[in-house]
């Protein structure tokens, strides 16, 4: 082979690699997701209904007192492929909303925790940061029935 080929060859495998240990380094850490209860009176539960999309693991329904809160943790999969829906209903409130993807994990800064508020005006995720600078990164409004 000639000097410029193997050079080549070489700088592909150099990013090859590099992409794979970003990849490997986020694929490995430990991710929660928490349903939280915002609503401030207890005349009804909230109703919440979360599955993952590619494994199918259902996490089942379950029903938050005002407070409450539905945490799960989970490790991203290898292809970037991790997804989680949800289903949230109080009283006449209804929202189908896609809880964790790819997307919201680089707005999270590839952060391990992330905490969805279910309240009277909206939903809201709470990007939580090791160093407590937390901020909101999505609000999503109701949609009424």
């Amino acid at each position: 082979m000639d000097m410029g080929l193997n050079l080549k060859l070489f700088h592909v495998i150099l990013v090859m690699t590099s992409i794979f240990k970003v990849t490997l380094a986020g694929w490995n850490t430990k991710n929660t997701l928490v349903i939280q209860n915002s609503f401030r009176s207890n005349a009804n539960s909230l109703y919440v209904h979360c599955k993952s999309d590619g494994d199918g693991h259902d996490l089942g329904e379950h029903w938050l007192a005002a407070g409450q809160k539905l945490s799960w943790s989970f490790h991203l999969s290898f292809w970037s492929s991790t997804s989680y829906h949800c289903y949230v209903q109080w009283a006449n409130k209804k929202k189908y909303f896609v809880a964790f993807n790819d997307s919201i994990y680089k707005c999270c800064d590839n952060n391990e925790s992330l905490t969805w508020f279910v309240g009277n005006r909206a939903l809201l995720a709470l990007n939580q940061k090791k160093d407590g600078k937390n901020r909101f990164i999505i609000q999503l409004d109701w949609l009424d029935h």
